[in-house]
């Protein structure tokens, strides 16, 4: 997953950006697959709405380790995770969805 184009300007008809990590690490086959579902949608989404996403891995700090190590990959917004482990393509299409629900 790369990190999406820059935000287009908000206005009162587009809310603000979302902003999504998603944590994940080296090596890992369902950080890959995740990434897969979820690139197409937060690509659009980041065209038309501003959705803006970092990807972290969690072997680079401590705190994000002892709180994700065993459940990667993890997509969060606003501190709230939205999408763990296997989710099927329904369920990461739904997620994507109630992000930018108004």
């Amino acid at each position: 997953m790369t990190a999406a184009p820059a935000n287009p300007t908000p206005s009162p008809d587009r809310p603000g950006p979302v902003r999504l990590t998603f944590y994940t690490k080296a090596h890992c086959p369902l950080c890959e697959r995740l990434a897969l579902l979820v690139d197409p949608h937060l690509r659009g989404l980041a065209r038309e709405r501003g959705v803006r996403w970092i990807e972290c891995d969690i072997t680079t700090d401590e705190a994000w380790l002892a709180r994700y190590g065993e459940r990667v990959p993890v997509l969060v917004c606003d501190g709230r995770v939205i999408l763990e482990g296997r989710p099927d393509s329904d369920e990461v299409a739904v997620a994507i969805a109630r992000l930018t629900a108004v």
